[in-house]
């Protein structure tokens, strides 16, 4: 009785990224990004606690609401605490080489910062929030890091050619998961 009732098919379209932009600087700058609302359950203070930027340089973009961020070391971590326009965007992402998603296990939002630094071609460090896990399994667009692990020591044992793979992953998941190409998808069902 249920086949019957359950005949049709489900689809699963994938979120949409921007169109790719591909940077046309290939130098690396060690920056990373945070970019976005800080938030608590986005889990940057708890990351500041555990991770001291001595080689990289943190740049935090995006209206503070979780203060605690401040209770920790901040060498080489700017803080950006303010709206980002829109026609600052594009300059602002060309300028890094990684962006930061250090979300709490009990995440259970969505990221746009994550579809938007695919478009860039930006690779992604993210926590061990579950949301990720098996987009990146998928997608090889980036790395995992437990809390506890030496951040820094992690990025420089990454090879070029595996930094490049991150990065013409994340743009090939936009060129295919643009809004255009999701309206295609959409209208074939």
């Amino acid at each position: 009785v249920i086949k019957k009732i359950f005949k049709k098919k489900i689809f699963v379209i994938s979120w949409p990224c921007e169109k790719a932009k591909l940077k046309k600087n290939n130098k690396f700058s060690k920056k990373i990004l945070f970019f976005g609302i800080v938030r608590e359950d986005k889990g940057l203070a708890d990351f500041l606690k555990f991770h001291k930027f001595t080689n990289y340089k943190l740049n935090i973009y995006g209206k503070v609401i979780d203060k605690n961020i401040y209770n920790y070391n901040l060498n080489n971590v700017k803080i950006f605490d303010q709206y980002v326009s829109e026609k600052n965007i594009q300059n602002i992402f060309f300028q890094h080489d990684y962006l930061l998603l250090p979300y709490k296990k009990n995440y259970a939002g969505s990221s746009g910062p994550l579809f938007l630094a695919m478009s860039y071609g930006l690779p992604i460090i993210s926590s061990k929030c579950p949301l990720f896990k098996n987009f990146f399994k998928k997608n090889k667009v980036g790395i995992h890091i437990p809390d506890k692990i030496n951040l820094e020591e992690t990025l420089d044992k990454i090879k070029f050619d595996q930094y490049n793979l991150f990065f013409n992953n994340c743009i090939e998941y936009s060129k295919k998961y643009n809004w255009d190409n999701l309206s295609f998808e959409y209208k074939k069902i």
